[in-house]
């Protein structure tokens, strides 16, 4: 992996989303939505979706549960870490 976009649900610009083959591209929870509104898919999804009010059918989601210590953007964050 070179570089990671995290997306989330709050403001995004589409102009600088612009992941490179080998970039990981993770979405946190509606963050889904801007990346489905592009037609870009994800390398992860990510979140306990009660933003977005739907578990996404991607093959690689991850659902966490509501009730948590971290948010999903900061999950999405240590699976970024964790994949290096």
């Amino acid at each position: 992996m070179k570089s990671c976009y995290i997306v989330g649900a709050a403001d995004f610009a589409p102009a600088r989303f612009a992941p490179a083959p080998g970039d990981f591209v993770i979405a946190a929870d509606a963050g889904i939505l801007h990346l489905e509104r592009l037609g870009a898919k994800p390398d992860l999804v990510l979140g306990d979706f009660d933003s977005l009010g739907r578990v996404p059918d991607y093959p690689d989601t991850e659902v966490s549960p509501v009730r948590k210590d971290d948010t999903d953007s900061m999950l999405a964050a240590r699976r970024a870490v964790e994949r290096g």
